[in-house]
């Protein structure tokens, strides 16, 4: 009666899991990223749907091991580490391409094919196991047994884990910019990883099926948060959050004193009364794409929609001594942007700038300094 009841929660809940992570892969389907991203985040998906069946049947021969078909034994278990270990893999790998995106790196076609040997290898062992009872067998008394190299399945997938460490602790010192897309991924990889460890200790509750879920549900909704900081149009940090990051910087503005820009379109009613509001639009996403592109050269670049056609930004001037470059930049990749020639509509920006060293002075009074820059500048033009 009890082991009943064990085998049905156990059934229900990986069951219930394995609907979660289907509607959130369906709902997250659009909104991963690049098409490579998409396809990692699917194969993670179909991944964890194979394991709960997996699972699901592996507990279900608990009820009557003698009549369980010894094959399917065999099948439902080496299937289990095989999930397992592909779903460490996709995860690492999925993580790795998304931040690599974000800063715009590729990896060369070696470091590829280094990554997957260990799953190779793994896979290799779990499928030959029913011969070399490498990493697992069945005995005769139809009983799951680990096999003498059981050890790897462990090992290869903590490897995975402790690369994705390293990657995400490099990103995390090298790109200040992107820190909370690498906490994302840091939290994300480490929920798994933990209720990995949890189901090799103590294997009879899925923790790794509720862990993985429990991975999906804190990306969904950390994903979905993240667009409450974003300008919908520009896909550039909205006011609130930019003023929020500027904050942050002035904190500690007098060990990493920083250059703040106001600027904005110039003439961008005129754009919209000549050319329309749809193209009025066009320039603004153009412009905030812009503003992505320069954080390749520049890491600490950060960029919101302060309103309207006006734009905050700032980088620490530690990178970028001369803030005239970050214009000069800007305004060499507006006029050779193919979206902006295709407008016919002539579009510059000015900018206004001040240096912040002092934590103690007011967030409004550096604003009021680029801002007063600004429009001085754009007096000047109006008088020529």
């Amino acid at each position: 009666m009890y082991l009943s009841a064990y085998v049905s929660s156990y059934i229900a809940t990986a069951v219930f899991c394995g609907i979660l992570v289907s509607v959130i892969g369906f709902r997250m389907y659009r909104d991963v990223g690049s098409q490579s991203q998409v396809q990692i985040f699917t194969m993670l998906c179909v991944t964890e749907q194979v394991a709960v069946v997996m699972q699901a049947l592996w507990v279900y021969s608990f009820l009557d091991r003698d009549s369980f078909p010894r094959v399917l034994n065999w099948i439902v278990n080496a299937g289990d580490l095989v999930t397992a270990a592909l779903y460490v893999y996709l995860l690492y790998l999925f993580i790795a391409t998304k931040l690599e995106l974000l800063v715009g790196k590729t990896r060369g076609p070696v470091r590829r094919i280094v990554a997957t040997l260990p799953i190779a290898i793994l896979i290799t062992l779990i499928v030959s196991s029913p011969r070399t009872h490498a990493i697992f067998y069945i005995s005769d008394g139809n009983a799951y047994v680990r096999g003498s190299l059981y050890f790897l399945q462990v090992t290869f997938c903590y490897t995975y884990y402790f690369i994705t460490l390293g990657i995400i602790a490099r990103y995390w010192h090298r790109y200040e910019r992107i820190r909370g897309e690498v906490r994302q991924m840091a939290i994300f990889s480490a929920i798994p990883f933990a209720g990995g460890l949890l189901q090799v200790v103590w294997g009879t509750a899925p923790f790794t099926v509720l862990a993985v879920t429990g991975a999906m549900v804190y990306y969904y909704t950390s994903t979905q948060a993240g667009y409450i900081n974003l300008d919908s149009l520009t896909g550039i940090n909205n006011r609130k959050h930019g003023e929020e990051l500027l904050r942050h910087q002035l904190a500690r503005a007098a060990d990493r004193p920083i250059w703040l820009f106001m600027c904005d379109i110039d003439y961008f009613k005129s754009i919209n009364d000549t050319w329309g509001h749809l193209t009025g639009d066009l320039v603004l996403r153009e412009i905030g794409t812009l503003f992505h592109d320069i954080q390749d050269e520049f890491t600490t670049f950060t960029a919101c929609r302060y309103g309207g056609d006006e734009f905050l930004c700032f980088v620490s001037a530690a990178e970028c001594p001369d803030p005239e470059a970050i214009s000069r930049r800007l305004e060499e990749k507006l006029v050779s942007s193919p979206a902006i020639a295709q407008t016919e509509a002539q579009v510059s920006l000015t900018f206004g700038y001040t240096r912040c060293d002092d934590p103690a002075t007011p967030l409004n009074e550096y604003l009021a300094r680029a801002d007063s820059m600004l429009y001085d500048k754009k007096r000047s033009r109006t008088q020529m």
